[in-house]
């Protein structure tokens, strides 16, 4: 795997960097849509709108 980094035009820290956002990414991701995902099966449910819907 070494020499496959070692050959793109990215230095160090870029490589770093990418695996840093790669990582929140990967983290980030599922969260974001489990919450959405009950968001939206949870927006249909709901007893009353709220004031910025009247």
């Amino acid at each position: 795997m070494t020499h496959v980094l070692d050959t793109t035009p990215a230095g160090r820290t870029g490589l770093l960097v990418g695996k840093y956002l790669g990582a929140c990414a990967a983290t980030a991701v599922p969260l974001v849509l489990a919450y959405l995902g009950r968001a939206v099966a949870y927006a249909p449910t709901a007893a009353t709108p709220g004031p910025a819907a009247r």
